[in-house]
């Protein structure tokens, strides 16, 4: 169109320089200059002017057509203008209406989420005997010893305004001792953390010195269900120890408060009013000891009812479907008469490796694995940390083999999820991956074992898992017996195992490391006697929940000899041998309990205690072999009145042996497990030679049974003579 116009401008320019040619030649009349057409006649002139002034129409009506194009094309750019502006208003407008639709949408997704949240926790409870009712936001109230001193004994005592199954957990900071090392100065400022539950951090007043007396008490509102007493009977509360740094502060180290023992103290029967006071280390990075917490945690109601029924919760899983041939063969098991299954079904998940998360960093992630035995309940494993977790998880149950179930077998799989528990999106259900074992091995009695991939929902590696399913017979012993051998008489001359050199820290229960000490027996007759351990004394407190600050001394091991000695050597000692442990199946399945020790106290005021316990072995399996013998001479004058007086007395706590199984968690935590005890009567009559001996719990309930041995018969009956 412009073209156009333009072409229409120089016709008119045209024209007009024609008009100034016409004025010119009028001009030019009468002068000498001659035009060409001056030859031509009127009519000739008249007929060219006349077509020419046709032409100039012709072109004015194009040029004003053109000027009317034109017009009318700049109106429509115009109003193309006006709509792209309203287009433009109207874009701006749906983008707004979108954003806030994907507002809502995220703000309906995290309602889901905290809605599925609170429903998981609902069908917890309701799995552990609990009730579905909703529970209330996480309460924490805080106050000093001296305020709650000064509230009357009626608010106390009146809790009224709790919630049906509403308890109060209550934690007393009540000090801490500091090791002046540890901080390299005399009058630290430091405070302390504490993350308890749901509920958020705390922290105390920052206090200066090396012995700090906290007085500092957190009172929490909780729903005192299963699930919560399984919480404090499973973890550690984490209590941090920092230091303050103007601004800032440093982590010196954490003592790891152990929750059981809220549970034990109740169990004893313990008042709130008068709680009794607990002790626990605090270690620092490299695993030294730099403190110690004084603490008393308790509930202030009542929680025997929920305890007792907490504590009759069936451990067995469940069956899923009864007309599965596994879930009948599960039935027929644990129906049978005898207390001991045929056969086991034992499944091991140890670890995964080269986890991919969906979101986040690897080093993030809160992994976790569930699989499902056909036909059978769900299993879940502990939660991990990062990328390779190591889980250790063993699941046993009782199946009775049958044709049906050996048929079911072959053509079943178990699949095995994992799970990050730091992936909040709801999409995907944070699930990492998938893996399938096939079955079909064991309908032949074949063991199922190896690395499995797990891949995602779109077909991408995201790592790998180890799992093993094996058949388990539970009437087969691994091992042997450990034989006791009488040490040679000499004049003292039975061989010591070195010195242990090794730190505290070095003994660490998440590193497999070997025998540090060497035994030189004199006699290879006894193998057992042999394995002398890893070295470390756990602390020669034995009755609390942490150890004592160093300078403990080493503890030395007697090994050797032969059947060979003499009557004398049998009258001048006393030996003690203990082989090995059967666990019970709770205390084998107890996650808490990842190694033990035993301890036995004969004479204990004329042995040290180092002398009277073995070294700590890991729970690799159902059998444990602690591989103790150690004789302790009668020859002294004190000792031997000190045993006429007992055997002739009539006190049965003084004519005992107590032996006690202790659970040691590395070195920082023990807690008395198991007991038994030989009485030194029956060891007048006679030794006591690889007698298995039951294990039996703090509620007499059998969790095990130990070997003993204890040579005392002649050095008695000497004693008795004198």
């Amino acid at each position: 169109m412009e073209v156009e116009l333009e072409a229409a401008n120089d016709k008119i320019r045209i024209f007009m320089e024609m008009g100034n040619a016409n004025r010119l030649m009028d001009a030019a009349k009468g002068s000498a200059v001659v035009v060409a057409d001056d030859k031509l006649d009127e009519g000739s002139l008249r007929a060219e002017l006349r077509g020419l002034r046709e032409t100039y129409s012709d072109q004015v009506e194009e040029m004003h057509k053109a000027q009317k194009m034109l017009r009318l094309e700049e109106a429509q750019v115009a109003d193309l203008r006006v709509a792209l502006a309203e287009e433009k208003a109207r874009a701006d407008k749906l983008n707004e209406d979108l954003y806030r639709r994907v507002q809502a949408h995220e703000a309906e997704l995290e309602r889901r989420q905290k809605k599925i949240h609170k429903l998981e926790a609902q069908l917890r409870r309701v799995l552990s005997g609990g009730s579905v009712a909703d529970e209330p936001a996480p309460q924490t109230m805080r106050a000093s010893v001296n305020g709650l001193k000064n509230i009357s004994k009626a608010d106390e005592e009146d809790m009224d305004d709790l919630a049906l199954g509403e308890n109060i957990f209550e934690l007393r900071l009540l000090g801490v001792d500091i090791e002046k090392d540890a901080v390299d100065e005399a009058n630290p400022a430091t405070f302390m953390t504490v993350d308890f539950f749901e509920h958020e951090t705390q922290a105390t007043a920052v206090q200066n010195g090396l012995n700090v007396t906290v007085d500092h008490t957190l009172q929490y509102i909780v729903k005192a269900d299963a699930f919560f007493l399984e919480y404090l009977d499973t973890k550690h509360l984490p209590v941090e120890l920092n230091k303050s740094l103007g601004m800032d502060f440093a982590t010196l180290g954490v003592a790891r408060v152990n929750l059981k023992r809220v549970l034990d103290d109740a169990r004893a029967g313990h008042d709130p009013k008068q709680p009794p006071v607990h002790f626990c280390d605090v270690v620092g990075r490299s695993g030294e000891i730099i403190a110690r917490l004084r603490y008393a945690a308790f509930m202030r109601k009542s929680i025997h009812a929920a305890l007792k029924e907490y504590s009759m919760r069936p451990a067995l899983p469940q069956v899923v479907d009864a007309s599965d041939p596994i879930a009948a063969a599960f039935a027929a098991a644990r129906n049978a008469s005898s207390r001991t299954p045929s056969t086991l079904m034992k499944i091991e998940l140890s670890c995964c490796r080269e986890l991919v998360p969906r979101t986040g960093e690897p080093g993030a992630m809160v992994p976790y694995c569930s699989y499902t035995f056909p036909g059978l309940a769900g299993h879940d494993t502990i939660y991990g940390r990062g990328s390779n977790p190591d889980f250790n998880d063993v699941h046993e149950f009782p199946l009775v083999r049958t044709t049906d179930l050996e048929t079911r077998l072959e053509r079943s799989a178990m699949e095995v999820i994992a799970f990050d528990d730091a992936d909040m999106d709801l999409e995907g259900a944070g699930v990492i991956g998938i893996a399938r074992v096939d079955l079909g091995p064991l309908a032949k009695g074949l063991p199922v074992q190896g690395a499995y991939p797990l891949f995602s929902q779109t077909r991408e590696k995201r790592g790998t898992v180890y799992v093993s399913v094996s058949w388990k017979d539970p009437s087969h012993d691994p091992s042997t017996t450990s034989k006791y051998e009488l040490p040679p008489p000499a004049r003292g001359a039975a061989a010591v195992s070195a010195p242990y050199v090794g730190t505290r820290g070095e003994f660490d229960i998440e590193e497999d490391r070997g025998a540090i000490g060497k035994v030189t027996p004199s006699s290879p007759a006894s193998t057992s006697l042999a394995r002398l351990g890893t070295g470390g004394k756990p602390g020669s407190r034995r009755y609390d929940d942490s150890v004592d600050a160093p300078g403990w001394k080493e503890q030395t091991s007697v090994a050797g000899g032969g059947r060979a000695a003499d009557a004398a050597g049998a009258r001048d000692n006393v030996v003690v041998s203990i082989g090995q442990l059967e666990l019970g199946s709770a205390l084998f399945h107890d996650h808490r309990v990842r190694q033990m020790f035993m301890l036995f106290e004969f004479m204990p005021k004329f042995h040290r205690d180092d002398q009277q316990q073995t070294k700590p072995v890991k729970k690799t399996g159902q059998v444990l072999d602690f591989a103790y013998t150690r004789a302790f001479s009668t020859k002294d004058a004190g000792l031997r009145k000190a045993l006429a007086s007992v055997l002739r007395g009539h006190n049965e706590d003084e004519s005992t042996i107590p032996f006690c199984l202790v659970s040691d968690d590395n070195g920082i935590d023990f807690e008395d497990i198991g007991f038994c005890e030989v009485k030194l009567a029956d060891l007048l009559e006679g030794d006591l030679l690889d007698k298995r001996v039951e294990v039996l719990d703090k509620n007499n309930v059998a969790i095990g049974h130990v070997t003993l041995s204890v040579v005392a018969s002649a050095a008695l009956k000497s004693i008795m003579k004198d």
